[in-house]
This record gives C-alpha cells, structure tokens and sequence, in this order.
C-alpha cells in the first residue's frame, strides 16, 4: 500500500457525526477502507455505513485475529427506555 500524500494527515482519529462513533480517519483509514472494499472484505451499507462480507470477516479473523462479535457495532441506545 503506497502512503497517500496531499493535505491529510496520515492517521487521526474521528468521531463518525451521525452514528456518535468513532473510526479511523485520515489517508490511512480512507487506504485501508478502498482495500477492503477491493478485496471483497466490505460492501456498501444502509446510506454511508460499511459492512463486513461473510469474506470480510474470516480474512480479519485470521490476519487479526478478530471475531465475528468484536466486529459487531454495539447496539445504540436510542434513549426511549424509562429510567
């Protein structure tokens, strides 16, 4: 993977502004997201979120040693329980 260069930094981190979570952003979050989308490891979501194929997620168990649940979004409290 060559490093991008331009105006970006390389790595930071963001916090998403609609799902209140945070991702990797900069040149190296955006590499990494278009070579997982080239090897077939993500797919296009619901509107602008990202999910991991079936392929996706057996390449990231065995190079990173990941799980299905830790790639697993948390479920989002909507804040509509009674206290």
């Amino acid at each position: 993977m060559d490093r991008p260069v331009g105006r970006r930094p390389l790595l930071r981190d963001c916090l998403d502004w609609t799902e209140r979570r945070p991702h990797l952003g900069g040149a190296l979050g955006a590499a990494l997201c278009r070579r997982f989308a080239e090897l077939g490891w993500t797919a296009p979501g619901v509107g602008r979120s990202v999910r991991i194929t079936p392929a996706g997620v057996a390449a990231l168990r065995d190079t990173l040693g990941l799980s299905p649940a830790e790639l697993t979004p948390p479920v989002r409290d909507t804040g509509g329980g009674r206290a």
